[in-house]
């Protein structure tokens, strides 16, 4: 094998691995995406559970509202 030949071999090769990383890049955006987005799901159920039970407690409170028929 010649300079030559071994120069690009050497050039193929760091192009496939750069190819490479930039899919595994990619990849992991993809995931941090959904991720964060999973992230701000869960914080918004989270936020409505809370405000579900305080309306809950709060009736507890509330002497306007009754047992109803018993």
């Amino acid at each position: 094998m010649h300079d030559d030949d071994l120069a690009r071999a050497g050039s193929d090769a760091a192009d496939a691995l750069r190819l490479s990383l930039n899919a595994r890049r990619a990849d992991l955006e993809t995931l941090a995406t959904g991720v964060r987005q999973t992230v701000a799901l869960w914080q918004e159920h989270e936020r409505a559970m809370v405000s579900l039970l305080d309306g809950i407690e709060g009736g507890f409170d509330d002497p306007n509202l009754t047992a109803g028929p018993r």
